[in-house]
């Protein structure tokens, strides 16, 4: 059996409201065998569908469909001299994905039997709520209490104010700022109860000593986690946030790589980590870097915007970890009123309803237990029609 067909599509923002672009792969065998992945970087301006193409043909087309790592590992080492980061590792992780489902599929076994077996049937997803509706503190209550009566039990809010709180391009913090994101949070918490589990994320806003002032002004609230204080380039300054504060801290949403990951965890610059699948290698590579975690005793609460196919990816590697603590879910964003726009789930073709009490049952059939759904995709973007053929 060979490798004949590599497709690449972008899809821009039809899949995922409110969120950029993806690039879905399918790598098909000659005998009939397909399998599906999916980028977590950007792909507005086509760079992901290039590199695919591109590596289809040098290292892939022709190739045993077995030999999983031997084919990443052509690619990785090809990247050497154009950088392992950003969009050439979002692509390289969507050919891990669809290598892998294409395996599982030839071989008839789940994903996360290829990988070493499950420690749990059901991944335990924390809600994304986004960021409040207005300066009204109080704004945000309706949706973390939405989020409950979905049957989250952990969600995660925005507290960065982009520019609208500070002086552009300036990362130092505002007294009205502070004041804002502790009222924000104190409304949150008095909504949701002392059980929940509340996670606060900054997107790397702001300057060290800034965001020493939000963490310290945040432990009254018993976060789970404050994410990405600092930009994710400077570990020790991010290490001497989480030195100065019992808040715990999570980062590595834009980080790459196992090499990407190594000095954030010998120096014990977080509490939490949260690599993206979609973006950090794929699957096999954020095995490696959970691993290494492992080894810190932090567990991994991998970030996720994806659509169903880079999100049931991600739960065959959470499943395969003994130190998976939670995957981010950011369906829950108002659908905009455009008929171009599908519901998150329709994507794929699943039997139910993929979420359920905040949790996605383990699927049990071959790959990555999915199939695309052919109808749903062509409705929402003629570009799909190169997934089909």
């Amino acid at each position: 059996m060979r490798i004949m067909e590599v497709n690449a599509v972008s899809l821009r923002r039809y899949f995922i409201p409110s969120h950029w672009g993806r690039l879905l792969v399918r790598v098909k065998t000659d005998e009939g065998f397909v399998g599906y992945g999916e980028s977590g970087e950007d792909s507005r301006w086509g760079l992901g569908v290039a590199l695919i193409r591109n590596w289809a043909e040098q290292h892939v087309i022709g190739s045993d469909p077995m030999e999983t790592r031997k084919i990443l590992s052509r690619i990785w080492l090809s990247m050497k001299h154009f950088g392992r980061s950003g969009i050439t590792m979002g692509s390289l992780s969507a050919l891990d994905f669809a290598l892998l489902d294409l395996k599982g599929k030839v071989l008839n076994v789940p994903v996360y039997e290829l990988i070493g077996g499950k420690y749990c049937d059901r991944i335990r997803l924390y809600c994304d709520t986004g960021r409040p509706a207005s300066e009204d503190p109080e704004s945000h209550v309706p949706v973390v209490r939405e989020a409950l009566r979905k049957g989250f039990d952990a969600l995660k809010f925005d507290l960065d104010r982009g520019f609208a709180g500070r002086e552009p391009f300036n990362q130092e913090l505002r007294n009205d700022d502070l004041k804002w994101m502790r009222a924000v949070t104190e409304a949150v918490r008095s909504a949701v109860g002392d059980d929940v589990e509340l996670m606060v994320d900054l997107h790397g806003s702001y300057n060290t000593v800034s965001a020493v002032k939000i963490a310290r002004a945040l432990e009254p609230y018993n976060l789970t986690w404050l994410e990405e204080p600092v930009p994710a380039e400077n570990v020790d300054a991010m290490r001497e946030v989480k030195q100065s504060t019992s808040t715990p801290i999570c980062a590595g949403e834009n980080l790459y790589s196992t090499w990407g990951f190594k000095d954030l965890l010998e120096k014990q610059a977080v509490s939490i980590l949260e690599p993206d699948v979609n973006k950090c290698g794929g699957i096999l590579e954020a095995q490696r870097i959970a691993a290494m975690a492992d080894l810190q005793y932090i567990p991994v609460a991998p970030h996720n915007t994806s659509t169903p196919v880079g999100t049931l990816a991600a739960c065959h590697l959470c499943a395969s970890i003994p130190n998976f603590l939670s995957l981010e879910w950011h369906g829950s964003h108002p659908q905009p009123e455009d008929p171009r726009y599908m519901e998150w789930q329709d994507l794929i073709e699943w039997d139910g309803p993929l979420i359920s009490d905040g949790h996605i049952t383990l699927p049990e059939k071959p790959g990555l237990g999915f199939e695309l759904n052919e109808k749903a995709c062509l409705e929402a973007s003629s570009e799909a029609e190169a997934l089909f053929r």
